[in-house]
């Protein structure tokens, strides 16, 4: 059985925690969630079903960082979206 890596950008809101909680039950996923800060509450708030990564999308390096967590897919669910342009679909494409 193949494992999809899968990164969720902005993992450990309230809407990224449900999405990784959601897609560490199977078992073809190996999740990463990440954010800015990572901290001791972040993984014990996702009970330690998932990994967990700094990246912030803000940040010149945004590209390579996500090339060195080599995901298979990646979820976006970080910040305010109305603001946001299309730089973490269009940078790793």
């Amino acid at each position: 059985m193949r494992t999809i890596r899968t990164i969720v950008i902005g993992g450990t809101g309230n809407f990224g925690a449900r999405i990784c909680r959601a897609l560490a039950a199977s078992p073809e996923m190996s999740v990463v969630a990440t954010c800015r800060h990572p901290s001791q509450r972040h993984a014990n708030a996702l009970q330690k079903t998932v990994a967990l990564a700094a990246l912030d999308t803000s940040a010149p390096h945004l590209v390579s960082a996500l090339r060195a967590l080599e995901s298979g897919l990646v979820i976006h669910c970080a910040g305010l979206f109305q603001g946001q342009d299309y730089r973490v679909a269009q940078d790793n494409v």
